[in-house]
């Protein structure tokens, strides 16, 4: 065996070079599956964490026009650990110096945020007050793109009656992380 070693260790010697260059080839490449798969376990980490800080829901049911008693039902199924019922309503904006319109998503929020499904994530200002109604949260990327101040006013169309909402803070959402209107739209506008 050890004739065998030494003629292996010769032809190594000789074309140590090219052993060089496979060896640094798998090194690179046990390099980036190593970066990458840390990569990918730190985002699902990430994103599992996002979602259980701010009980992102597991299931969505959409209704029109549904009773309030419809949540108890829900809540009252087997397996369901917590039902929270709101509005959403897609309604058109106007941005002061801005001509063009947008369409907006209104979504109604509980009084007490506490323990809220889908809870928002707080970045400039402070949460809307109940007793006041014409204050508003929009989302971060909303407020940048539109380069508004917080106590601008934003000017909504509902049901066909015009409302000024004053913008009191801006807050980002587990549901609304990629921003799109429905599930046909590709990109956000």
């Amino acid at each position: 065996m050890t004739v065998l070693n030494r003629k292996l260790g010769r032809d190594l010697w000789q074309s140590k070079g090219q052993v060089a260059a496979v060896l640094s080839v798998i090194a690179c490449g046990v390099a980036v599956y190593v970066a990458f798969f840390s990569s990918y376990q730190n985002l699902l980490l990430t994103r599992d964490s996002y979602y259980a800080q701010y009980r992102f829901h597991d299931f969505a049911l959409q209704m029109e026009k549904a009773p309030a008693s419809a949540v108890f039902r829900v809540s009252a199924l087997p397996g369901v650990r917590t039902a929270q019922g709101r509005m959403v309503k897609d309604v058109n904006l106007s941005v002061a110096g801005d001509d063009e319109n947008k369409i907006d998503r209104l979504i109604s929020l509980p009084e007490r945020q506490q323990g809220m499904l889908n809870g928002l994530h707080l970045g400039r200002g402070r949460m809307f007050s109940p007793e006041v109604p014409d204050e508003a949260v929009v989302e971060d990327r909303f407020f940048m793109a539109n380069q508004l101040a917080l106590g601008d006013r934003l000017s909504i169309t509902v049901n066909g009656r015009r409302q000024s909402l004053k913008i009191v803070g801006t807050a980002q959402s587990p549901e609304y992380v990629y921003a799109i209107r429905n599930g046909q739209e590709m990109l956000p506008n």
